[in-house]
Parts: C-alpha cells; structure tokens; sequence
C-alpha cells in the first residue's frame, strides 16, 4: 500500500507537494517506515523503524500504534439508554488504551506556503493488484 499526502498552496487542484509514505517489514517480524518527498527535508528520504522518530533538518516523523485520541463513556451511554437518565461521566473513557495506528509529520510551514496563504491538503492510498 502507497499512502500519499497531497499538498497544493493555491487554488488549482494539482499537487505541489506529493509526500510519499511506505511500510516494510524485516525478517524478524520489525515494521519499518520510508518517507519520500517530504517538503523541507531538502530531498533527504527518511526511513527507519516504527515507534521511533525520524528526523532530517527541522523535518521530524514518527509512524507507529498511539493512544487513542477520543473519549467515550461506554457504560455510561449504556446505562442512560437502558434507564433513561444520563448516566455518563468524565471519569470513563471506554477507549483508553485503545490503539489507533498513526503517521505523524511535523514540517516548517514556510516549506508549503512561504508567505502564509493557505493551503489545500488531502490524501491517497493506493495498492497495487487485486
């Protein structure tokens, strides 16, 4: 699987910036990660194991399982369904410890819009075959 990161820093729909990302795995069963044309890395490709991050001028990344982000009250949705009073609180998170796969770039933005105007981002994944 192909993951891309389309970044355009005007009004047209066509890509400036395609930042490319690949997973690979070694014999001993390690995930490993490969970024290429990452804006601001100065044409540097960074690769190297998951959970560790990646760094390359003031471009850093890091792919690997997270947290996971969101809050939710399973038992307390459950009981409010159940007996019609809300029962959720704040001091259960039914998705704690639950983890989310993550790709996170960090990259100057003066690297994708050197005078500050906005910019259009999106992305893609592709595989090859069937």
């Amino acid at each position: 699987v192909l993951y891309a990161i389309h970044i355009s820093n005007d009004d047209d729909v066509e890509a400036e910036f395609n930042i490319y990302a690949r997973y690979g795995m070694d014999d001993a069963g390690r995930c490993f990660l490969k970024l290429e044309g990452v804006p601001g890395a100065g044409g540097a490709v960074l690769k190297g194991p998951t959970e560790r991050t990646l760094q390359a001028g003031t471009v850093r990344a890091c792919a690997g399982l997270r947290d996971d982000a969101f809050f939710f009250d399973l038992q307390g949705f459950r009981e409010t369904f159940a007996t019609g009073d809300i029962r959720m609180t704040d001091d259960r998170d039914s998705l704690a410890g639950q983890n989310a796969s993550a790709l996170v770039i960090e990259l100057p933005l003066v690297a994708i819009s050197p005078s500050g105007e906005d910019f259009r981002i999106w992305a893609s994944t592709s595989r090859i075959g069937d």
